[in-house]
């Protein structure tokens, strides 16, 4: 290695032979942590391949997760009617998802709270339509419902707060309606 070193730089011929040994070792020592560092890279850019090879995957379960979030977090997106319409703004432009969760919603038990707008009498049932919130702009849903309970919600005035309990029927998606069992006011 030495000799290497002697014809490679000849002017190190004028030092002594430890400091030609120091150059060497110095060279070689430079020469390995070059090597190492470009190899450690490469193994070190390989992992990061390698979580997204598994990541590539991960999408179409994750995909998986939110078909089938509608039935898993369903207590919590529809228990309440911002909950519902919340939940139905987040999935705005996810057509399945959406369509899923409206109808993992269809036929759920369900007692939710807003402000009576109007009060409608049809043959057979009595619509209340209900808004979330005192707010006109705010989103509505309808209590449909039995004859039977004419009296009590005639007696409503626009902007009483009631509570609604029944089973969800979604046949418009942005206007749910609930086959309601009672209709209280709430103090």
């Amino acid at each position: 290695m030495l000799d290497l070193l002697r014809d490679f730089i000849p002017f190190l011929n004028a030092y002594p032979t430890w400091i030609r040994a120091l150059v060497a070792a110095w060279i070689l020592l430079t020469a390995f942590l070059l090597i190492g560092f470009l190899f450690l890279r490469n193994e070190g850019s390989t992992p990061k391949t390698t979580p997204e090879a598994p990541a590539a995957p991960a999408p179409p379960k994750a995909k998986a997760d939110s078909e089938t979030t509608p039935s898993t977090s369903l207590q919590g997106d529809a228990s309440t009617p911002q909950a519902y319409f919340e939940t139905l703004k987040k999935l705005g432009e996810r057509f399945l998802q959406r369509d899923q969760f409206i109808a993992a919603c269809e036929g759920r038990h369900v007692v939710w709270r807003g402000y009576v707008r109007n009060v409608t009498s049809h043959s057979t049932f009595i619509y209340v339509t209900i808004d979330v919130e005192l707010d006109p702009a705010s989103n509505t849903f309808y209590a449909n419902c039995p004859k039977s309970l004419e009296t009590q919600l005639f007696s409503f005035r626009k902007g009483d707060h009631v509570e609604v309990t029944g089973t969800l029927n979604i046949s418009v998606r942005v206007m749910p309606d609930i086959k309601s069992s009672s209709v209280h006011l709430v103090i």
